[in-house]
């Protein structure tokens, strides 16, 4: 992960993003995620070493949840009452699935 510094630290790479290589399972945690993001439901979502964290608000002071288990997600969805809004979205997605792919403009290197 220090190379994913390195990457953002230089000047004009502004928009450099390192996709992890996820499990089946945390892929569709992370998809379900974006999809709450892109419904306005949470603020933003990322995975660090296979582990997924979630934010509500801009706020500083507010503490990302982490979600790193089956159980964990389902508390998640359930303490928000956001289960209905994932319900359409299969547990295992291909990694090819245009609804869920996200296009970058990335500088070459």
């Amino acid at each position: 992960m220090k190379g994913k510094k390195v990457l953002r630290d230089k000047q004009n790479r502004k928009n450099v993003f390192v996709n992890e290589d996820l499990t089946r399972k945390r892929y569709g945690w992370m998809m379900k995620a974006r999809w709450l993001r892109k419904q306005g439901k949470i603020r933003s979502c990322w995975s660090t070493d296979g582990v997924l964290f979630v934010k509500f608000t801009d706020s500083k002071d507010e503490k990302p949840e982490r979600i790193d288990s089956d159980t964990e997600m389902a508390d998640f969805l359930s303490s928000r009452s956001l289960a209905q809004s994932v319900a359409g979205i299969n547990e295992v997605h291909t990694r090819s699935d245009s609804v869920f792919s996200a296009s970058t403009d990335v500088d070459e290197f």
